[in-house]
């Protein structure tokens, strides 16, 4: 019952039970709760009025009467209709035709002589009543259309909005005529509601429709809507506040010779908890009628402490059930986040001043809430909203990861004034940024922790510059082509021998884990998938970098995976330009494809440096072409097909030389995005085009036409080791690089690497060694370097700047940066001392401040690496202390030396929480050294 539509997908549950209704529950004193329990919002009561004038006309038998005794059935679709999303649409529903819907789309009124209601299912109830539930039989059970339930469906929601306007009327006017038609709805949702039969859909199959006679029930089920934490009827509650006082109650209770507010407080309210508590204890909140906001309107408006209670726990513990330590929501997309922190606030505003009743302590755990206040009831609200924030493009849109739209007037806020760097360790997500207005340029990397609504992009690269997002992620979509946009294909990464990578929770369609086939299959991994920090440095205004492993992608599909890893610097040139070293390494299977998609919301265009040729079909092969059908069989979010037959238009050809490509906008052919790779073993270069989806506007008839450019660089072969470089400059007017070589390294230098870079009189050597370890020496140069980055700037010969990280020294002829060798040692505890969070440690480390701003990475015993900033480190016994800002997101798991995870993803550590290092990064100015 959500009427705000702001509908959370997912849900996570806690098997937590909670005390029954009458097992010691604490009835408060009559006349304990004031109503209404908040003051009257100040609204325009004119408008009001009008938007009940035709409830008000409406005699009581009648207005009754369209309030049904059989349950509201929700998401129905169109059957005459294959565009939109999900196959739902029939949801235009109007007070003077009620027993009708129209599809949303076409305007087709159901059902009718060309969809007739031809099937019914007849269902006993609670009270061992048949009802019978008609449909129109669009061909087996995945295609049936209850008209009449959404019929139902939509005259309750209209009711139940327009009851709480008569409610808001009257609490301003006190005209009893509108707290009497408020009541009449009430009472006959009280009469109604019990013999509703639980029911729901399967899956994302919206005409799938299933009623369940007892418990267990699954989430996605309920009475009022299509999950269970929708249930809960907050807006008949505030309706109910409203108008507690007034004698309309008394009224229709001589009427009707029954007591109506009992009804309405038994069968309406306390019957929707009880059927709430009958499914696994939900404690994430879900718009208006989220279960933690329903719970305690419902509690204020009945004068039942009890739920009071459950709901301000629930709202307690969804922190803890549904967020990384660092604030960001366990799915990862900052669409849901967006959604959890609006539904966050319902709870907070019901519950504020709320005060037990006099001698009032909650049975379970004694607890006594006086002059209640939520806005600080949990650390990571604050921090959670900081989150969602630091995570914007420089328009004001959220960075679409995962499940979040690219496009959509939610994921909007306001323009970014200044990019700055960003690191959510726990979710595993870095944001390199600078520039201010229109000059502003971020280059995110993506190496985040599976759950609900994730994709497959490990070490996935956004980039946007100049006013665009010249390296797109479509984001979220409920239209066919959700494979796509889930797969690893879409994302700009690695793909690695013709799989996409894992998924451990949440959606995932029919076919899943072969690119080049379609096959059912159960495509779920037990085992969980997250990336691991291996670098950030983001302190200089100069340079900031980032490195990051994702192989768990990729864990049990390609045997013999050794490395797949990506490292990102940023490097700026002046207040308006940047450019990328984009280095991304895979060792191991046989076919390594490397992916770049441009532009998601613009038309571009893709000019190579050298000549490719025309290529047949689609990715599948010569006699393919696109294909993208639906099939009855499959959900509304699917299609039957190959992920790799949605990639046409192929242009190829094989090199090993440098190359370069450019992006260009259509609508503005001076701004682009520049690629240089260096060459290397020969590899096949493809240009093509994918679905970009955003500009269809969520319209399966549209989703087809709309595509973007796709660039490939294909590597085949056994046991394959590719390191695929690449820099990015993105420009105006004309790219600013003008050369950008591979340097000699000598002797045995494993994987290390080293590049000049040329922009005008500047010339920039970029230094790179995954190891770090060994003294890598520039072959006929007076350059060399032992760490794992480093960058020495030049102009005109004279030195600019130097740049370390995690390194011992970088030289240039008279010139020297010395930094400071990594750190390391062995986790022995956590330590915690009121807000103060850290580390009982084993290592030989400075006491004081100075590792003050560092970073601390630990390798916890599962193989998660977590990144932490130290504060400080102190001595303690014969260990030593390190101080963190900030939670350490463990917490003892009281069996032996065991520890777990406070937050996301829960579950317990091994006896040995791990090793760690400590990283060091410095740079150099004009002689001064930090």
């Amino acid at each position: 019952m959500n009427w705000r539509e702001v509908s959370l997908v997912g849900a996570v549950v806690l098997w937590t039970a909670f005390p029954a209704r009458n097992a010691g529950t604490q009835h408060a004193p009559q006349g304990a709760f004031p109503h209404p329990f908040q003051a009257t919002a100040k609204v325009d009561v004119e408008a009001l009025k009008a938007s009940v004038t035709e409830v008000m006309a409406t005699d009581d038998r009648r207005l009754a009467g369209l309030i049904s005794t059989t349950a509201p059935i929700h998401l129905v679709g169109c059957p005459d209709f294959a565009g939109g999303v999900q196959d739902t649409g029939a949801d235009r529903w109007s007070i003077d035709d009620p027993d009708h819907v129209r599809c949303r789309h076409t305007g087709e009124r159901y059902p009718s002589e060309r969809y007739p209601l031809n099937g019914e299912l007849k269902i006993p109830n609670a009270r061992g009543e048949v009802q019978v539930y008609r449909y129109y039989d669009g061909g087996g059970e995945k295609h049936r259309y209850f008209f009449e339930g959404a019929a139902h469906a939509q005259a309750a929601r209209y009711l139940a909005a327009r009851a709480y306007d008569m409610a808001r009327v009257y609490g301003v006017t006190k005209d009893e005529r509108y707290a009497h038609k408020a009541a009449v709805i009430l009472d006959r949702f009280a009469q109604v509601y019990p013999g509703w039969p639980v029911n729901g859909l399967i899956g994302n199959y919206a005409n799938w429709k299933v009623f369940y006679p007892s418990p267990p029930y699954p989430v996605q089920s309920g009475r009022w809507g299509r999950w269970i934490h929708d249930e809960l009827p907050t807006e008949l509650a505030l309706t109910y506040d409203l108008i507690h006082d007034s004698p309309a109650f008394d009224r229709l209770s001589v009427r009707d010779g029954a007591d109506v507010r009992q009804r309405i407080e038994r069968d309406l309210f306390r019957a929707s908890v009880e059927l709430v508590r009958l499914y696994p204890r939900y404690v994430g909140p879900s718009g208006m009628n989220g279960t933690a906001a329903g719970l305690i309107a419902i509690g204020r408006a009945i004068g039942e402490p009890d739920y009071v209670h459950d709901g301000v726990n629930r709202f307690r513990d969804a922190f803890r059930a549904w967020f990384f330590r660092d604030g960001m929501l366990n799915s990862g997309s900052t669409a849901y986040l967006f959604q959890m922190l609006d539904a966050l606030s319902y709870p907070i505003d019901l519950a504020r001043g709320y005060s037990d009743p006099p001698g009032y302590n909650h049975p379970a755990d004694g607890e006594r809430y006086r002059d209640l206040n939520l806005d600080d009831a949990h650390p990571l609200l604050q921090k959670s909203r900081a989150t969602l924030r630091s995570l914007r493009l420089p328009d004001g849109r959220y960075t679409p990861v995962h499940d979040a739209q690219g496009r959509s007037r939610f994921m909007q806020d306001e323009p970014l004034e200044r990019s700055i760097p960003v690191l959510l360790p726990a979710y595993g997500h870095a944001l390199l940024g600078r520039g201010a207005g229109e000059h502003q340029i971020q280059a995110q990397l993506h190496f985040g922790y599976h759950a609900g609504h994730a994709h497959a992009d490990q070490l996935n690269l956004l980039l946007f510059a100049r006013g665009k997002e010249m390296l797109s992620d479509i984001g979220y979509t409920h239209t066919k082509l959700r494979p796509w946009a889930a797969s690893t294909l879409a994302h700009n990464t690695v793909v690695v021998d013709t799989s996409n990578q894992r998924m451990t929770e949440g959606w995932v369609p029919a076919s899943w884990t072969r690119l080049d086939r379609f096959e059912v299959e159960k495509a779920h991994s037990a085992e969980p998938v997250f990336g691991n920090l291996l670098l950030y440095d983001a302190r200089d205004e100069h340079v900031q970098v980032v490195e990051a492993e994702g192989s768990r992608g990729y864990l049990g599909l390609v045997p013999g995976l050794k490395e797949y890893r990506r490292l990102v610097a940023l490097v700026g040139v002046s207040p308006s330009d940047a450019y990328v070293v984009d280095v991304f390494r895979v060792r191991g299977g046989r076919r390594h494809l490397w992916a770049v998609h441009g532009s998601a919301d613009d038309e571009q265009g893709i000019e190579t440096s050298f000549p490719l040729g025309p290529r047949e079909g689609t990715l599948l092969g010569p006699g393919t072409r696109y294909s993208a059908d639906t099939d009855p069989e499959l959900d509304g979010e699917s299609f039957k097909g190959a992920i790799f037959g949605l990639i046409d238009g192929l242009s190829s050809a094989t090199t090993d030389k440098p190359w370069s490509a450019t992006w260009r906008f259509h609508e503005r052919p001076d701004l682009g995005l520049k690629l240089t790779m260096l060459g290397g073993p020969a590899r096949t270069v493809t240009r093509a085009q994918a679905p970009s989806i955003r500009r269809a506007g969520e319209d399966n008839l549209k989703v087809d036409r709309f595509k973007m450019p796709l660039l490939l660089v294909e590597a085949a072969g056994e046991d394959l080791d590719s390191t695929f470089v690449a820099v990015w400059e993105p420009f105006s007017g004309r790219p600013f690089i003008s050369q950008v070589r591979r340097l000699e390294l000598e002797g045995d230098f494993g994987a290390a690497l080293a590049l000049a870079i040329s922009v005008g009189d500047r010339t920039d050597y970029v230094l790179v060694d995954p190891d770090g370890v060994r003294l890598q020496k520039v072959r006929e140069t007076d350059l060399s370097f032992r760490g794992r980055f480093a960058l020495v700037s030049e102009a005109n010969s004279a030195l600019g700047f130097m740049h370390l990280s995690d390194g011992a020294l970088v030289k240039r002829n008279a010139h020297r940066l010395d930094g400071k060798m990594r750190l390391h040692g062995r986790i022995a505890g956590v330590y915690r001392e009121g807000d103060q969070h850290g580390f009982d440690v084993e290592g030989d480390l400075p006491l004081g401040d100075a590792l003050k701003g560092r970073l601390l990475l630990a390798r916890h015993s599962d193989d998660w690496v977590q990144g932490y900033t130290i504060a400080s480190v102190r001595a303690r016994g014969s260990r030593k202390v390190i101080l963190i800002d900030g939670e350490s997101g463990l917490a003892a798991a009281g069996a032996g030396d065991a520890y777990r995870y406070a937050y996301f993803p829960h579950g317990n550590l091994k006896s040995e929480l791990g090793t760690f290092i400590v990283q060091d990064a410095s740079c150099t100015a004009a002689g001064h050294t930090k």
